[in-house]
């Protein structure tokens, strides 16, 4: 007699073909579904799952319908629950996951067919199995994962049927994709079979692990409070699921998500507990992670919460500029995990960036901090200045007007001022409102800045400038003193410059408005020529995103020009100065601000001339307001308005809206805002309910 050696077809793709010729002699390969004349020569099937090229559900319908008793094993690259039970379900005899070493796969694939119980006798002849009929039995040796029933019973594989559904059973248990355990109801509740998931999960051979309570994974960080829990469930005879932290047999620890079932004889009488085991490690890890995280930002948004709130009071009560200043810096430097809080400007003079406030702790751990501070009594900080170059975050901010973080370490020379040299990151915040700019605070840590905190020290960057706004326009409206200052303006680049030479035309600043993106608006009357002539020159203008007619009457009328660059009247405000007037003829204009009487007039000029060559001085004096000025009555009732609110009255007004005939529409106002004109009506009628409001609150 000759042996045959068992015939494998391999339906799986080149690579897995080869894992599987190294476990047999005898293969035939191919990469579809197998023809009839192959699956007749077969004694096993071993099938890749890679679709759309191998469906492995797919073959098995195909074997099932032509040799139904024919082994199959499923050697999927990428499996997983859903693929073993649907697998099992189609009729699979075993399942066999792939890993990444091939010569474990051939060893584990070749000791699971070798365990099949229909391969051909060395003397040619088949042997009986659950594949030649239904009333025939596996053999009754125990697989090396079960053990002997106390008493003597048949072993678990044994006793869940007879023939091919017992045998399918039993495989099924050995190959799922979780580990399972039986035990016994007794008072130690040994386990009796262990499958092959339980031991790849935990690392315990099942002869480590038979016999045994499953208490030999628990630790020291096993939960008391979850092995109390199953073990009030198993004396109770009920179902219970935990995640408890197990130990693998190397030691290291892992999360197991336990479920364990009670299992009843015919009778109901309670023989053996059922465990499903997956290990959860990665699902907790996620979970402990994302609640460090929420902790962590619910602790940072309390800091920052609490920072914003705490300046925003500061704000509220500071009744100067250096007040704001000071106040700041020491919320600022106070906070964690910020260390220095430094508040600069531009000094146009010798092109640097000076201190205007600062709070905190130099950096000790730098000897040039030290050395600083003892020098100067630690008067160092007040007299910080930097050069102001493109390099300088400080200027990157200010132009970007966006929050600059940089790395200490990563600075030019100069830009580091001894008293921080031993900080790692510092964080640029420019304090704009609107055109406006108030200098740049910046705030140093030992550790990065996150997209929280400059988002946070953004929003303190805006408060910040809204507040010295505020407070630098009250001062120009409620100094005692104040000054007039009159220039002439020259430069074409000037856009009311420019046309009034073009066109013989003469154009009267009537005030301006800023829109809800930030564009600005200026409102000029024009007269000596046709305002839609005026209006086609403006919008030819490099400075002009828009112009257009709001009004006209009698050869007269006033336009509105929109600018997305900075205006003169911005770069005024800048500097405290409020624009009174601008009347531009025959080429030249002249202007008239008026400002604190103890501003710095002559940085104001040099200013402007910097920016318009041509500027030429004309006049200054000084007046002594009267005791109650209409400038702070209507500052007064301005703040009562919101932006679209006083917008709206105030395009009306100029427009002409309120005369007789009306030389111009709600719908002509509305489009001019961007709004329709209901809108405009619910926001003039606003306007008007608070004016009128004023007026009789104070007459009455």
């Amino acid at each position: 007699m000759t042996t045959r050696l068992p015939h494998v077809l391999v339906v799986a793709d080149r690579r897995t073909g080869a894992v599987v010729e190294r476990a047999f002699a005898e293969t035939a390969h191919v990469e579809r579904d197998p023809a009839p004349d192959e699956l007749g020569a077969a004694d096993c099937v071993v099938v890749d799952h890679d679709p759309p090229t191998v469906d492995a559900l797919a073959v098995l319908r195909t074997v099932r319908e032509r040799r139904p008793t024919l082994p199959v094993v499923l050697f999927p690259r990428e499996g997983g629950e859903r693929l073993a039970a649907d697998a099992l379900a189609a009729g699979a005899t075993a399942y066999v996951p792939r890993s990444d070493d091939s010569e474990a796969d051939a060893e584990r694939l070749d000791s699971r067919v070798a365990a099949l119980p229909d391969w051909p006798a060395a003397d040619g002849s088949d042997t009986d199995s659950p594949a030649d009929g239904p009333d025939t039995e596996p053999p009754t040796t125990a697989p090396s994962n079960t053990r002997p029933v106390a008493g003597g019973a048949r072993p678990v594989a044994d006793g869940v049927g007879a023939g091919a559904d017992a045998f399918l059973k039993e495989r099924a248990l050995a190959e799922a994709p979780v580990g399972i355990t039986i035990a016994e109801a007794t008072a130690d509740r040994p386990l009796i079979y262990v499958n092959e998931n339980f031991e790849r999960m935990t690392g315990y051979s099942a002869s480590e692990a038979l016999g045994r309570n499953c208490k030999f994974m628990q630790g020291p960080d096993s939960s008391e409070e979850a092995i109390q829990e199953m073990r009030d469930a198993l004396n109770a005879g009920r179902e219970v699921e935990v995640e408890i932290v197990n130990y693998h047999r190397d030691g290291t620890p892992f999360w197991n998500e336990v479920t364990i079932a009670p299992v009843h004889d015919a009778d109901e009488n309670l023989t053996h507990f059922v465990g499903f085991q997956t290990d959860v490690t990665k699902r907790k890890e996620a979970e402990f992670a994302l609640e460090a995280e929420r902790e962590h930002l619910e602790h940072l948004l309390d800091r920052m919460n609490g920072l914003l709130g705490d300046v925003t009071d500061t704000l509220v009560a500071a009744a100067s500029r250096e007040e704001v200043e000071r106040a700041v810096c020491d919320r600022v430097a106070a906070t964690d995990p910020y260390g220095f809080a430094w508040l600069v400007a531009p000094d146009r003079a010798d092109e640097t960036f000076r201190t205007r406030a600062s709070a905190g702790r130099p950096d000790a751990g730098t000897a040039a901090a030290e050395n600083a501070s003892a020098s100067t009594g630690g008067a160092v900080v007040s007299e910080l200045s930097v050069p102001d170059t493109e390099a300088s975050p400080l200027r990157q901010a200010l132009e970007s007007r966006e929050v600059v973080v940089a790395e200490v370490d990563d600075l030019p020379p100069g830009q580091v001022p001894a008293p921080v040299a031993g900080y790692e990151t510092v964080a640029a915040v420019p304090l704009a409102y609107r055109k406006t700019t108030y200098g740049v605070l910046a705030v140093y840590a030992d550790g990065a800045f996150d997209e929280r905190d400059t988002a946070v020290l953004a929003a303190l960057g805006r408060a910040v400038a809204t507040a010295l706004n505020a407070l630098e326009s009250k001062r120009v409206l409620t100094a005692d003193n104040v000054g007039e200052l009159e220039l002439t303006l020259r430069d074409p680049s000037l856009f009311f410059v420019d046309v009034s030479e073009r066109t013989d035309c003469r154009l009267e600043y009537a005030g301006s408005v800023y829109g809800v993106e930030g564009a600005t608006s200026l409102f000029f009357t024009v007269s000596g020529a046709p305002p839609a002539e005026v209006v086609a020159l403006l919008e030819a203008s490099p400075d002009v995103a828009s112009a257009s007619v709001l009004a006209e009457r009698d050869g007269t009328g006033t336009v509105e020009v929109s600018l997305d660059e900075e205006s003169i009247v911005g770069l005024l405000a800048e500097d405290g100065a409020r624009t009174q007037a601008i009347t531009a003829e025959d080429g030249e204009a002249r202007l008239r601000v008026t400002l604190p009487a103890d501003a710095d007039t002559g940085a104001v000029v040099d200013r402007l001339r910097e920016r318009y060559p041509g500027t030429e001085f004309r006049s200054y004096r000084e007046r002594t307001r009267p005791a109650k000025t209409k400038a702070e009555y209507l500052a007064s009732v301005r703040d009562r308005l919101t932006d679209r609110q006083y917008a709206a009255l105030q395009k009306a007004y100029i427009g002409g809206y309120f005369d007789r005939p009306r030389p111009v529409t709600g719908d002509d106002l509305a489009a001019s805002m961007g709004v329709t004109r209901a809108t405009f009506h619910q926001h003039l009628v606003a306007a008007q309910r608070k004016l009128l409001g004023e007026f009789f609150d104070e007459s009455g």
